[in-house]
């Protein structure tokens, strides 16, 4: 995979925050701008995004059309959501591992069912 470096697009960032009860007064200026690739992708090289299609991990947050970015150098970890490549095609589940060195991919939907 070749890697290519787009040129830093900085977002503005109000550092006030935004509150969730009371309004507060916005501000005109943001305190300082944000690169979303500095904050987001700590391992560019083995970073890659990809599209949700389907409902299954609704119940850890995970909706139909979000963007998912996936760093490859993590660690696969028990109970984390990972991105894993079954029968050719990516799918997003999460990760059990067990005793007897068994992997299973559960989904975080109660109405779906995986056959």
């Amino acid at each position: 995979m070749m890697q290519r470096r787009e040129p830093k697009i900085l977002i503005p960032y109000f550092e006030g925050g935004v509150s969730a009860g009371v309004p507060s007064a916005a501000y005109d200026e943001c305190e300082q701008p944000l690169d979303l690739n500095e904050l987001l992708i700590k391992n560019p090289i083995s970073t890659f995004f990809v599209r949700v299609e389907g409902d299954s991990m609704q119940g850890a947050g995970i909706q139909s059309g979000d963007l998912l970015i996936v760093d490859r150098s993590l660690p696969i970890e028990d109970g984390k959501v990972v991105v894993a490549v079954l029968q050719g095609e990516f799918t997003v589940k999460r990760l059990k591992k067990m005793a007897s060195a068994s992997i299973f991919f559960l989904i975080a939907h109660s109405t779906v069912l995986l056959r």
